[in-house]
């Protein structure tokens, strides 16, 4: 664990990322879940009993799984339900899915102040590049203040960013070792510099294989929020991710931070649902909004 000596505060252990056949599972206390982050067709038949025993052995309340709609029904057949749905996610022709199956009645009841964005006032979004206006203060920042690649060389400033600014993750960003193992595969950090210091981040997670990218781990520093900078490092991932010829574009954001959300419905996101009591962020778990975008036409 990555630990710097102005003492940043100490963060739960993080949940075990483990493989099951060739698919990818994340288990633990810290979101209370089970999460089937990536299914290999090979192993479909077998799946579900293995999440369920992880759940089970380990005291989750939560198992959820990203798959292909194909599996849908496999896993609908054994209780689950549908939480999310993202148009073209594999390789921009199959439909992926959020499914979700509670293991305790209290677990499926969503955050009740924070209401669904209005799925009908969507439609407009739904249509890759239909964008809203830049404001002005958007157009000037973009002109002043470039966003950069974070190499390697800026590991440390990351994890001590995410450590000062969450007690609780899902990943563990705050750990180096972790963070860098990310940064020399498929995640590609973006930053931006103001006074000489990063005042805003984010990160794209690539999977080459299915053609989709999550844009995610969005932080700006408290003393530089209220200037769109959130919206100009996503324009500019979206730039490369093009240029990287990914398809789809996703982001699973904080329900109760309106904020963030306005950023992806003004940049033409869809919304496509809600993980509820999802994800540990500091104290609590917390529901998860959804938003898609086609990065091609």
């Amino acid at each position: 664990m990555y630990h710097e000596k102005d003492c940043l505060p100490m963060h739960p252990t993080p949940d075990t990322i483990t493989t099951y056949g060739r698919s990818v599972i994340q288990f633990g206390p810290l979101n209370n879940r089970v999460y089937l982050m990536k299914l290999d067709s090979d192993d479909l038949q077998d799946i579900v009993p293995e999440l369920e025993e992880l759940a089970n052995a380990n005291g989750l309340s939560k198992i959820c799984a990203k798959v292909p709609q194909q599996a849908q029904t496999h896993f609908v057949n054994r209780g689950f339900g549908l939480e999310a749905r993202i148009p073209g996610f594999f390789h921009g022709q199959e439909n992926g899915l959020y499914l979700a199956k509670f293991l305790h009645p209290a677990r499926s009841q969503p955050d009740q102040t924070c209401p669904e964005p209005p799925w009908e006032t969507n439609s407009s979004q739904i249509e890759p590049g239909v964008h809203q206006p830049e404001c002005s203060l958007t157009r000037k920042l973009s002109s002043e203040m470039p966003i950069h690649k974070l190499g390697l060389e800026r590991a440390k400033e990351i994890a001590r960013i995410f450590a000062r600014n969450f007690s609780a993750y899902p990943f563990p960003l705050q750990d180096l070792d972790y963070l860098q193992e990310c940064m020399q595969t498929n995640v590609c950090f973006f930053g931006l510099e103001m006074k000489g210091q990063i005042a805003a981040l984010a990160s794209s997670e690539m999977d080459e294989a299915a053609g989709h990218v999550e844009m995610t781990d969005f932080i700006t520093l408290p003393s530089f929020r209220g200037q769109g900078l959130a919206t100009l490092i996503l324009q500019a991932m979206e730039q490369e991710m093009r240029m990287r010829g990914f398809w789809i574009a996703f982001s699973i954001a904080r329900a109760g931070s309106p904020g963030i959300n306005s950023v992806f419905a003004r940049q033409g996101y869809a919304y496509r649902g809600r993980l509820v009591q999802n994800t540990r962020f500091n104290k609590k778990l917390e529901d998860m909004n959804v938003w898609s975008k086609r990065l091609f036409t």
